[in-house]
This record gives C-alpha cells, structure tokens and sequence, in this order.
C-alpha cells in the first residue's frame, strides 16, 4: 500500500517512484504482446492490477488505465514499427480521444497542426496520439514523439489533479505514414485475443475497472479519518461497500465471458456492446450517488480540504463524468 498525502492530491504530477514503480512492474505495458516485453495479459488480468491501483490513489489508478489501455494500439502498427515503438521499458502513451486537428497529405505522410485537452499522464509519456480529420474527410490516429510537441498544463478539473493531464499543441508537424493507424485495424499480433475486443468495449471495461478502484480509495480513506464520525454514517458506508464488491463480480464476469467469446469467435459487438454500456451506466450512477449519500451526511467534516477522503471524493465525482462510464 502507498503512502498517500495531501500532496499527491494537489500538485499537478505524482511522485517520480511511483511511475517508477509501475514501470518496474510493468504495469504500463500489461496489454502489450511478450515478444515486445510485455505482459499480455487476459482482459480480466489487467483489469483487476486497474482496480488495484487505483485503490491506492485515483489519479495513479487513472494514469496506469490510460496508459495501459494504450497498448492496444500496438496491434494497429506493422510489426516493426509495433517493436520499435513499444519494446523499450518505459514505453508508455498519453493522448487524446478527441479529433482535436487536422492532417494534410505530403509526400508518404502528413502535416498534422492542432490542439488537444486533457492528454493523461504527459509528464511521463515515450509517445503521444492524437485523432486528426484528414483531407478525405476520414479520421486518423497520429503517433508523435515528444520533442514534436509543446505541452500546456491546463487541467484545471475538480478532482485527479495529479493525472497531468495536459493539453497537446502541434504545428505543422510531419508525420510518416507508418506512424499513422485507424483504431482497430489490426496489422499485427493478431493471436493476441485482446486486440480482437472493439476498443470501445476495451476502454469501457478499463474506465469501468478504474471507477471500482476509485470508489474503494475513497473508503479507504472515509474509514481511516480519525476526525469523522463514522456511526452517522456506517449504513451508507455498508451499503457502498456491498455495491462495490458487488460491481467488481458483475464487471469480471462479464470481461471473462468477453474472452470467452472473442476466444471461440462467436462475439457479436452489438450485442455485448449494449450490455456492457448498461452495466457501466448502472455502476457509474450507483458509485456517484452513494457517494455524494456519504458526502452529504458527514456534513462540514468531509468539506475540509485538508482531509485525504476529501480529494478522494472528488476523485470519484470527476471520474464519473468520462463519457464512456454514461
């Protein structure tokens, strides 16, 4: 367990060991083929190390999701390209899912100009990607190196202040055309089940898993807050309790029967897709009303800022405004 200050909670970065120590567990690179040194972990696998992380604090646990989730994209990259990029122990991608640029065709690549917000975890990112509308009015992804691009520190949210989520400026960047990729088109590793799963589907289970793991960083502290008076609030922190363990069973269950299905090729993504939006609005919604429950019947105490379970509330409300967790 980490020892976790007010500090953690307010600047903009987390400590240096503590990326070092998701490195050294390489944790950044859970969902990345083991030709190229990473784990390549089932969907379950992974998401249980995102619940756990983000036990510890919400903004680690949201920096390991993202970046993590983000070796995905090594199956979108020729085989080359993919070990070039990823085989190097701190590989590791911040970036951006909004279409925030746009690209226009220059010799065997493109100029890439733009702006993106919230790039999570830029302060230690190998590479960047961003989406960017090109000339044929289609969307593309494009992988930059960070001496390509100028970052600014403008996450001014609520809550996971320490995510560095910066925004992403670019202008009139070249980019090769094999550093360019559309999400799931796979080019590579294609016996890797994970990279047969919709991103979509692979990012909400991610998000989701990170939620759960938020939420029990908040329990975490509510219990361990000596100034607060728990028996006014003992039912609703039970009833938090029972839902959370309660949502990580649903939540495993069902990434395991999406294995299971991607594994015997008889997924149907319109099918899944619908069932899983549900159970993640289901649990986004039980997560942010019990925990404004508990917020609002502690009265002043949990108002102070100088309180860990302070921060980690607004951990929980921040995250559960993702549009993907809706």
């Amino acid at each position: 367990m980490l020892t976790t200050t007010l500090k953690n909670y307010t600047e903009s970065t987390l400590p240096k060991k503590w990326i070092a120590e998701i490195f050294y567990r390489n944790w950044f690179k859970m969902f990345v083929p083991k030709e190229l040194g990473g784990l390549e972990y089932t969907l379950t696998e992974g998401l249980q190390k995102l619940i756990y992380s983000a036990t510890q604090n919400g903004s680690l646990g949201w920096i390991h999701n993202l970046g993590s989730g983000a070796g995905y994209f090594c199956g979108s990259f020729e085989h080359n390209i993919a070990r070039e990029l990823f085989s190097n122990a701190t590989a590791v991608i911040a970036g951006s899912g909004q279409v925030g640029g746009n690209a226009f065709t220059k010799g065997d690549g493109y100029i890439l100009e733009g702006k993106w917000d919230n790039c999570s975890g830029a302060a230690h990112a190998s590479l960047f990607t961003v989406n960017a509308l090109c000339e044929d009015s289609q969307v593309r992804t494009f992988t930059l190196y960070p001496k390509q691009v100028t970052l600014h520190n403008h996450w001014n949210s609520f809550g996971l202040k320490a995510t560095s989520s910066y925004a992403l400026e670019v202008n009139s960047c070249y980019v090769p055309k094999e550093m360019t990729f559309k999400i799931e088109e796979i080019k590579s590793f294609p016996d890797y089940p994970l990279y047969q799963i919709p991103f979509n589907i692979f990012a909400r289970f991610c998000l989701v898993a990170t939620l759960i793991g938020i939420t029990d960083c908040f329990l975490n502290h509510l219990i361990n807050t000596p100034t607060l008076k728990l028996e006014r609030i003992k039912s609703q922190v039970i009833e938090l309790k029972i839902l959370r363990e309660e949502h990580e069973k649903k939540v495993t269950k069902l990434a395991q029967e999406c294995w299971d299905m991607v594994n015997t090729n008889c997924f149907s993504q319109e099918k899944f897709g619908q069932t899983l939006q549900d159970l993640v609005a289901q649990i986004n919604q039980s997560c942010y009303k019990k925990t404004c429950d508990i917020y609002y019947h502690t009265g002043l105490q949990l108002s102070n800022e100088k309180e860990l379970a302070h921060w980690a509330f607004r951990d929980v409300m921040t995250a559960t405004h993702h549009f993907l967790l809706k």
